[in-house]
């Protein structure tokens, strides 16, 4: 169930901006607000089910002529999940929250670099609080259930060397291991 939630919700933000991929050259990166822009069509500040299909459809395409299978999934659900606050639109909150994921997922040292407050290089136990408590309190006004973190327990197992901070070799180590805890969850 978790692969499939994960690769439904990558699948769609892989849909909604590789459009704006396809202007651009290999190293330059458009910012989240541009890219739901040129998503909304009809420029009503929100991406409608049939702008969404639309960048679908246009996404399987490039796939095909590029010679990759498009992965067998439901647009209408990746939709719904995308669709976080269930409204039938994907407003431009909704898509940072997206895009900022996927920029998690794939700059980790960026990702650290936000959970460093102080930019000192090491993420303190504050810090770490801080950052969860933030993404707990977006998460609840999206509507979502907050899922409680024991903080210090989490910063514990990631604090390897147990100096009382976490570096960013310690950290990528952590997301690493998540990210391979995962994959053999949807093993299972």
């Amino acid at each position: 169930m978790k692969k499939i939630k994960i690769g439904l919700i990558a699948m769609g933000l892989f849909a909604l901006t590789s459009l704006s991929a396809q202007e651009q050259g290999p190293r330059e990166r458009k910012a989240p607000e541009e890219k739901f822009k040129m998503l909304d069509n009809n420029q009503d500040g929100n991406i409608d089910k049939k702008e969404f299909m639309k960048a679908v459809e246009i996404q399987f395409q490039k796939m095909a002529e590029r010679g990759k299978e498009p992965k067998k999934v439901n647009p209408e659900e990746k939709f719904a999940k995308l669709d976080a606050d269930n409204n039938g639109l994907i407003d431009l909150k909704e898509f940072q929250v997206i895009a900022e994921r996927k920029m998690e997922n794939k700059d980790p040292k960026k990702h650290f670099e936000r959970i460093d407050a102080n930019k000192n290089g090491k993420v303190s136990i504050e810090e770490f609080q801080v950052f969860l408590d933030h993404r707990a309190e977006k998460a609840a006004e999206r509507g979502k259930d907050v899922k409680i973190i024991d903080a210090k327990g989490k910063f514990i197992k990631m604090d390897a060397n147990k100096d009382g901070a976490v570096d960013y070799n310690e950290f990528l180590q952590t997301k690493k291991k998540v990210a391979q805890k995962r994959a053999e969850q949807t093993v299972k």
